[in-house]
Order: structure tokens, then sequence, then C-alpha cells
């Protein structure tokens, strides 16, 4: 793996976050616990260990899902289903009527999608 697709990479994972922080409060009007979804490939296990370092650098801590899903968002209700891949708070999102947040999105790179697509 190039080293071009593991620093796109981890820079992307690091917008997403921001990304999902700002959507957290657009979409809640408060910081949430966050739960991390890391999918098992080769990229991942390539840069785990340096993106799990990146998060805790800039001062997020990490605890158990339960932990997290002890928050009252998790009982939400949601109204808007589908086959794609969108987060909760997105599905939150659009249960409230609550998208704007959607215009920040940060897009895949296309040549980082396409080796994904491998």
């Amino acid at each position: 793996m190039s080293i071009r697709i593991s620093e796109s990479y981890l820079e992307y994972m690091i917008e997403k976050l921001f990304y999902f922080e700002q959507a957290s409060g657009h979409v809640t009007k408060r910081q949430i616990p966050q739960i991390l979804l890391i999918h098992a490939n080769r990229l991942n296990a390539q840069v785990i260990e340096k993106l799990l370092q990146a998060y805790e650098n800039m001062d997020y801590k990490f605890i158990p899902m339960e932990e997290a899903m002890d928050d009252y968002i998790f009982e939400s209700k949601i109204e808007v289903y589908g086959d794609w891949g969108i987060s909760w708070l997105d599905r939150w999102g659009m249960t409230l009527g609550r998208t704007e947040h959607f215009k920040n999105d940060i897009p895949t790179p296309t040549f980082l999608q396409e080796y994904l697509d491998k």
C-alpha cells in the first residue's frame, strides 16, 4: 500500500471525525458519545494504530460501547430507513428534519475510493 493512500486515509478519517462532531451538535444540539465503526480490511489494519493515536493526541477518549450507548440519544426514534450506509446521526437528523450538516460532509477522495473498491 502506498504512503499516499495511508496518509490520505488518515487525513480523511480525521476530517470525518470533525464532521460527525459538527453533525452531533447540529442534530442533537449537544455533543454525544460517538461510536467509531472500523471495517476489517487491509487499509484499516495498516493504519489503525496511527489513527487511534491521532484521535488520542486530539484529546479524544475511548470508552466501552455499552457506556456510550447509555446516552439517551440511542433510544431516539428513527423514521428514515434505507439500504445506504449512513450514520445513526444522519438518520436521526433526517427524522428530525435537521439535515443541513450534510452539506459539510467529507467526500472520500476518488483515488482512495477506487483503492477501497478493489
